[in-house]
């Protein structure tokens, strides 16, 4: 007797089209994670580095603001001086740098805490890198939720346009965001290192994760 050979059903051209389809849509939703992934990375990178920034000028518009305060006690105290001594607010050498020093105050406390759009004040830098970095945040959290909705989205949807609309959606967001303060240039070769911006941003997991651990367990246990 022969050898009964297995028959074999070829495919047909509709389970081929069908494989083909899935296969355009599982490539389809990892170009768009993909674009999300780095869209959320970025994102992230640049409210640290906003951050940074913020914290930077916020810790030179103190030092201005104490320089000033002495700078304003020493003048204000060389005037009295002067008063007490002559009767006249500039009649020695006192008084002369305590006229002298009133005016420097006022310089000092205008390019820390005033205002102008010609030339922002250090305060006003803070503010706006802070602003910004909370607008990055923003972005990255929503780059996320995408990529958790692009898994469960029916692959019927998938050429629908809603992705197309989704990152137009972030992108011009982070133009918006991009535009409001821009980075020094020391910060960006600083937050070039992959390391930099892994630590800062483990920090802040490990800062989340050891909340959620006394939400379940309380303070004090383990």
């Amino acid at each position: 007797m022969g050898l009964r050979q297995s028959a074999t059903v070829p495919a047909t051209t509709s389970e081929y089209s069908e494989a083909s389809r899935s296969s355009r849509n599982e490539q389809l939703r990892r170009e768009f994670d993909n674009l999300f992934a780095d869209m959320e990375f970025r994102s992230k990178r640049s409210a640290l580095m906003n951050y940074h920034e913020a914290e930077r000028y916020d810790n030179r518009s103190h030092m201005v603001q104490m320089i000033s305060t002495v700078v304003g006690a020493l003048g204000v105290s060389g005037i009295a001086a002067s008063v007490a001594k002559t009767k006249q607010v500039a009649a020695n050498s006192a008084g002369v740098a305590g006229v002298l020093a009133l005016p420097l105050c006022a310089i000092l406390q205008f390019f820390s805490n005033g205002s102008t759009t010609l030339a922002p004040t250090l305060a006003e830098k803070a503010k706006v890198h802070t602003e910004a970095g909370a607008g990055w945040q923003r972005i990255a959290r929503l780059s996320r939720v995408y990529r958790l909705q692009l898994k469960l989205l029916p692959d019927d949807e998938l050429n629908s346009g809603v992705l197309t609309a989704w990152y137009r959606e972030v992108v011009e967001a982070t133009e918006e965001v991009s535009k409001l303060m821009p980075i020094r240039a020391d910060t960006y070769i600083k937050f070039e290192q992959p390391e930099t911006v892994k630590v800062r941003l483990d920090k802040r997991e490990n800062l989340l994760k050891k909340y959620k651990d006394l939400e379940v367990n309380g303070p004090g246990r383990e």
